[in-house]
Order: C-alpha cells, then sequence, then structure tokens
C-alpha cells in the first residue's frame, strides 16, 4: 500500500514478482468517516482499507488526467510566487515605515510604491544600518519573483489557447486568462457533475445541514471540497458585479436584505452556475437572457423571473 497526498492506492502483489494487478484511489475524508479508529498502524490500515475494498465500500477519489496534473502544477506554482510577493511587498512597507518621518512622508506621496517611480525611489533609497543591505536583498527577490510570474503567465496563455473550454469561460465576467484555466483544470471533466448544486458542493459553496426529530437547520456553508476552485469563484466576484450590470443588481438586490456576505456568498453560487452551463452547453456566456435565464443558467428550479431571496444562497 502507497499512501499518497490525494489518498490510499491499494495494489495487491505476488510474492514471485512485483507487479500491480490494479488499483483504487480512495477519497481519504470519507474513508476515515467509514472506518476512523483509536489505534492506528500501517498494518491495521491496510487491513481495513482491505476489508472496504472486499465489500465494496472504498469511496473513489477523483483522479485527473496526466495533463491536467502538469496545467495545475503550473497554475498552482504561480500562485504560491503571487502570495511570495505579497509577503515581500508587506516586508519591504515594514522597513520602509520602520524609518524616519521624512522618508515614510515620501513613500505617502506615492500612489503605488511598487510602480516604476516608486520603485527607481527604492533603488536609490539609502537608510542607515542593516535594513539598508536588507532593502536591497528584498528588490532584488522582488524583481527575480516578477520574473517566475512572467513565465508562468506565458504558459497559461498557451494553455489558453489551446483549450477552447477556457477561452468558453473566458467570455464570463469576472474570469481573466488565469482564473478561466485554473477553474477548467480544476473542475476537469464537468460531466461528473448531475447538476450545478453538485458543482457548488464539490467547491464547499452549499449550507451545512443539521437534522434531527424533524426540524432542520441551515448553517454555514460548508467550504470541504476543492479550495482552490472556491478561492477563484471568491476572487472573480467583485470585479464581476463591476463589470455585469445584472450580476451588480442580482448582489445588490441580496445585500439589502441579508447583508453583503450573504450578498456574496449568492453572487458566488449565482457565477459557479454560469460557468456549470457554459461547459456543459459549451457555448460562450452571452447575459442573462429572458428566454434561457431557468434553462441555460439554473437546474430547473421552477423559478420565474429573478430568483427570489430564499434562494438566493442556493442559486
Amino acid at each position: 500500500m502507497t499512501k499518497m497526498e490525494l489518498g490510499y492506492i491499494i495494489v495487491f502483489k505476488t510474492q514471485i514478482r512485483v507487479r500491480p494487478v490494479w488499483g483504487t484511489l480512495a477519497h481519504p475524508y470519507k474513508v476515515k468517516a467509514i472506518a476512523e479508529a483509536r489505534i492506528k498502524t500501517d498494518s491495521i490500515d491496510s487491513e481495513t482499507l482491505a476489508h472496504l475494498l472486499r465489500a465494496d465500500l472504498i469511496p473513489k477519489a477523483y483522479l485527473r488526467s496526466k495533463e491536467d496534473q502538469i496545467k495545475q502544477k503550473i497554475l498552482r506554482t504561480r500562485s504560491f510566487y503571487v502570495k511570495l510577493k505579497t509577503q515581500i511587498k508587506n516586508r519591504i512597507h515594514y522597513l520602509v515605515d520602520s524609518q524616519g518621518e521624512e522618508v515614510r512622508e515620501v513613500a505617502k506621496g506615492f500612489s503605488d510604491l511598487f510602480g516604476k517611480k516608486g520603485l527607481e525611489w527604492l533603488k536609490g533609497l539609502e537608510i542607515p544600518g542593516p535594513d539598508n543591505k536588507l532593502l536591497k536583498d528584498l528588490l532584488e527577490t522582488l524583481v527575480g519573483i516578477n520574473k517566475k510570474i512572467k513565465e508562468t503567465d506565458w504558459l497559461i496563455k498557451e494553455i489558453l489557447q489551446r483549450d477552447q473550454n477556457c477561452q468558453l469561460l473566458k467570455t464570463i465576467p469576472g474570469l481573466g486568462e488565469f482564473f478561466a484555466v485554473l477553474v477548467k483544470v480544476e473542475i476537469g471533466d464537468i460531466s461528473r457533475f448531475r447538476t450545478s448544486s453538485h458543482l457548488c458542493s464539490y467547491a464547499g459553496l452549499v449550507l451545512s445541514t443539521y437534522s434531527s426529530g424533524g426540524k432542520n437547520w441551515n448553517g454555514r456553508i460548508t467550504k470541504q471540497g476543492n479550495k482552490w476552485l472556491r478561492w477563484a469563484m471568491v476572487e472573480a466576484v467583485v470585479p464581476a458585479i463591476t463589470s455585469n450590470g445584472e450580476l451588480r443588481s442580482y448582489y445588490e438586490a441580496i445585500k439589502r436584505r441579508k447583508g453583503s456576505k450573504a450578498a456574496k456568498v449568492a453572487t458566488v453560487r449565482r457565477l459557479l452556475c454560469i460557468v456549470y452551463r457554459v461547459l456543459k452547453e459549451k457555448d460562450s456566456f452571452k447575459g442573462y437572457r429572458k428566454n434561457f435565464r431557468n434553462k441555460f443558467y439554473c437546474d430547473k428550479l421552477n423559478l420565474a423571473g429573478p430568483p427570489s431571496i430564499s434562494h438566493s444562497v442556493c442559486l
């Protein structure tokens, strides 16, 4: 048995020669829910997994194609570079803010400290003590990180040009080149989701539900599922409602009744429903057409016209 990042691969081997007969990629979270134990060893885990496999109770995890795995590495590496770039910028801000009032006032005069003029000023800035060398090293690292980000951007553009689904997703408000490719890669084969609600559940954007004694309670969204897909859709909401009037009206209508947080979650789900229908129908986004609003962008929820507030999080 070999433990992998995404789960467990169960492989039976003969004593004469090592040859995998077949394998099953198990979902680690669901396997834990079925067979959780206080005593955990490799031998006990192997026996438990063998019994589950014999009874056909192994919850299978989705195994991506080799091509999608390579794309995933490129996208996540770029995200790592961007996160590192933000940390370096924050460190530079800290060094500048720890200097005298004269330096701080000059820094405040730049609308973007890391723009062309701001960087020229930072490179020529001389501050006393070891902070000067720290600043120079951070600026040098920032230049290298920007170069790496541009290289990955070139790879992402190449992926976009070769994938028609990515080009269709790019027509959706809020999804640029990077997010269009990321959403397509993280979703994989859209046919494995029967409805858009299943896709929203995969992204962890459905309400947690507690039911007992004939009473039901709905809590916060589960946040269980693909965190990269959920992050991409959340990041796409602000530019989406800024550039598309109908999405903005949808967001504002819910915001007046339930607040900005509930409105944002509802709009994220609406945006993900649009992603589902665009991939399912292989058609570009053309706005909310009256004749196709319910049929094309929702999953036959029998809604007449704009969705009601009670359905705001479910769409």
